[in-house]
């Protein structure tokens, strides 16, 4: 069983209010830690690419994001613990992780006796992750799957954009002495 389009809408909505919550909270202790996070987000979600964070390579790589700052680290535990307490148990977990899982790992499984028509190149399909680990891999590393939610969930704001009258009042205050 896979959960259903409304509930992966509601997993969403729960996930980010979540994020609202952990982040509004970090804000608070120091606006030195709140940027450092918000960083880590605009990277995990305009940086990172989903497909390959479950890959050999990509869990390395996340590993090093994650595990070498504390401060990203208790993030994504406390982002973690702050949704999967909100929004459910362990079937509904099983659901999300099966999900995830095929939607990042990489195409084919052929038939024991048939011929595999993945017409993916070979050398990109064998950096994508395997379809029968990455499943085991995303169940027993949660906060794994705090990340690709991140990814999958999270909208960055668009950067502001200087308004003609800032533009224009720089080039003043440059122009006059």
């Amino acid at each position: 069983m896979s959960l259903l389009p409304n509930e992966l809408i509601e997993t969403g909505e729960v996930f980010v209010a979540s994020m609202q919550h952990v982040l509004a909270n970090c804000m608070r202790m120091s606006e030195e830690r709140y940027g450092k996070l918000s960083k880590f987000v605009y990277s995990m979600v305009l940086a990172e690419k989903p497909y390959m964070i479950a890959s050999p390579k990509g869990v390395q790589h996340a590993i090093e994001l994650v595990f070498e700052d504390e401060v990203i680290r208790d993030f994504v535990f406390t982002l973690g613990f702050t949704f999967l307490a909100r929004w459910g148990g362990l079937g509904r977990y099983s659901e999300l992780v099966q999900a995830l899982a095929f939607a990042v790992s990489g195409d084919g499984n052929p038939v024991r006796g048939q011929e595999s028509l993945v017409m993916m190149p070979a050398e990109i399909g064998d950096l994508l992750p395997d379809p029968e680990g990455v499943l085991t891999l995303l169940q027993q590393n949660k906060w794994l799957v705090t990340l690709l939610m991140i990814q999958l969930f999270v909208l960055v704001p668009e950067p502001p954009k200087a308004s003609k009258r800032n533009v224009q009042d720089q080039a003043r205050d440059t122009t006059n002495p």
